[in-house]
């Protein structure tokens, strides 16, 4: 797979920046023989050696900010220079995108792209969406095309590395103001249609030591499903009866839990930073696949969910200014943007009751708005 490098010698060899960066671009799909490729490092190892050589020559971090990004945040990676984050990230790309490759070959690219993002060196817009890999049309939705990819090849419940959502999180983690509305919106549309019910639980049960992963309502429901499981194991000598009831409690839990774990990456997408409306609606109207099947409807009832607990969270917290208005001003962005850009389907909707809530919450949160405001002109006037 993999071409070694030249008289066999080592990437941690190399001294200057420049000569490491020229041996891992030899790893580029686009420098494949005709022969073949020689059997050498593989591309995680060669990433892993110029990394920790990188890491050692580099003795002055970098400040330069990216353009659509921001500064490297990630002390566990190093100084290491914009030009190894891109070359490793697009081969890493080529890898799993384009090529016909065993498991362990898209596990360790996957692997070289998660360490890359975690740096906070890689941009949405530069790495995902203005990217042209070799050999490919330039309209390409790589990151669509990522998650699908991954949906596709994960191996197994506890195999995050190749979870999409595992991306989804780390972009949302280490790539803020680097996501274009598109890229948001793919994320959106992933979240609320494709990943099953066992694969969220997996991923929260994976990243427990993660402290993205927080989220009360999802709490008190593992605290309850916690409690409902532990009694059907103690009622083993009740009736018929008792055991039906406590399964049934067991599986509606289960399943709000699920619907819980969908919200939260839901909100997590749709609150991660302000929008251009116009691109935004542009996103939704084009990045929507299944509003058939009705997407759009239980979207609206997840974006009115959100904004209800918003508001809840915002009376709660004593510094409700700055957290609920972001919060709940961002959802309400989304929410004017789906209606925009979907109004016919939303006219002609066979739920109008979901409709109907939303509407209710969006009210709601305005009454709340406006009441604030008008407390504030109150307190300047006192002053």
């Amino acid at each position: 797979w993999y071409e070694s490098n030249d008289k066999g010698k080592s990437i941690t060899s190399v001294k200057s920046t420049e000569e490491i960066i020229q041996e891992l671009e030899k790893y580029l799909p686009a420098s494949e023989k005709k022969n073949g490729l020689k059997k050498g490092l593989s591309f995680y190892d060669s990433f892993e050696e110029a990394r920790n050589a990188l890491n050692t020559t580099n003795s002055t971090p970098c400040h330069k900010k990216l353009k659509n990004g921001i500064h490297p945040k990630s002390s566990s990676v190093g100084n290491l220079p914009q030009k190894f984050i891109d070359v490793s990230t697009t081969i890493a790309l080529e890898i799993i995108l384009f090529r016909d490759c065993q498991l362990s070959d898209m596990q360790n690219a996957t692997r070289v792209l998660l360490k890359c993002i975690k740096t906070g060196m890689v941009s949405g817009r530069n790495h995902f969406d203005k990217v042209i890999l070799s050999n490919r049309k330039s309209n390409v939705d790589v990151f669509r095309l990522l998650l699908f990819k991954l949906q596709s090849r994960q191996n197994t419940k506890e195999d995050t590395t190749t979870c999409p959502l595992t991306f989804i999180s780390h972009f949302l983690q280490h790539c803020k103001d680097g996501l274009p509305e598109h890229m948001l919106v793919t994320m959106l549309h992933f979240s609320l249609c494709h990943p099953t019910d066992e694969q969220l639980a997996s991923q929260w049960n994976n990243s427990n030591n993660d402290g993205w992963y927080v989220d009360a309502a999802v709490k008190v429901l593992e605290k309850r499903l916690e409690k409902a499981t532990g009694d059907i194991e103690t009622s083993t000598g009740a009736g018929t009866e008792r055991c039906e009831d406590l399964q049934k409690l067991v599986q509606n839990l289960k399943d709000r839990l699920a619907v819980s774990r969908r919200l939260f990456f839901i909100g997590k997408i749709v609150t991660d930073s302000n929008c251009n409306p116009a691109l935004l609606r542009s996103a939704l109207k084009n990045g929507l696949s299944q509003i058939s099947l009705g997407e759009v409807e239980v979207l609206m009832q997840s974006l009115g969910k959100l904004l209800e607990r918003s508001s809840k969270e915002g009376r709660r917290r004593k510094d409700r200014d700055s957290f609920n208005s972001n919060k709940s001003s961002r959802i309400i962005q989304w929410i004017s943007a789906v209606v925009d850009s979907n109004l016919g389907v939303l006219l002609t909707a066979s739920d109008s009751s979901a409709i109907e809530q939303v509407k209710r919450e969006v009210s709601g949160c305005l009454s709340q708005t406006q009441a604030i405001l008008s407390l504030d002109e109150l307190f300047n006037q006192v002053d």
